[in-house]
């Protein structure tokens, strides 16, 4: 609501910096990333191990974003895009990706199919419907035309920056 910011992401920036939780100072690191701020997103990185007492597995993933910056620096700095990393990149990622926690795989997990080093399909869970009787479209009597019908769409596909998601729940 202030109408002296420049921005909408210096209120995000604001309220993230605020924030007294890891995941916050993460995604205050990437905000800062996405203005193109690195000198920023690294000293936000950095001074976490001295805000925070953390323990091993905590450490592991704060190395994980680490190298996780270590190669957006990388990408950026040679002009490069996902598909021109190097082995020893994607490497990192694949580990990354295995062994992190949520949040530093799945971005690891994003660059490494933004770079088309692997295929990977979403999974998909849609909401459990009230009834028995509702529980499954196999046990329902659907005409052909019905059944072509499209109750979920992801686009546009391929996807770059954003993705829609259009479900339809239908009239029952």
């Amino acid at each position: 609501s202030d109408t002296n910011l420049v921005s909408q992401a210096d209120s995000i920036i604001t309220f993230l910096e605020e924030e007294n939780d890891l995941t916050s100072k993460y995604n205050l690191a990437f905000r800062y990333w996405n203005r193109l701020d690195s000198v920023e997103a690294f000293e936000i990185l950095n001074t976490i191990p001295e805000q925070y007492n953390l323990t091993n597995d905590q450490l592991t993933t704060h190395q994980q974003y680490l190298d996780y910056f270590d190669i957006l620096k990388l990408i950026a700095d040679s002009n490069w895009t996902a598909s021109d990393l190097d082995s020893v990149s994607v490497e990192l990622l694949f580990e990354i990706k295995e062994n992190g926690g949520s949040g530093i795989s799945a971005f690891a997990r994003g660059m490494l199919l933004k770079g088309g080093f692997i295929d990977y399909k979403e999974t998909i869970v849609l909401p459990r419907l009230a009834s028995p009787e509702e529980n499954s479209f196999a046990n329902k009597n659907i005409d052909d035309n019905e059944q072509r019908k499209d109750y979920l769409k992801l686009f546009p596909n391929p996807a770059g920056d954003y993705v829609i998601v259009f479900y339809d729940i239908g009239s029952d």
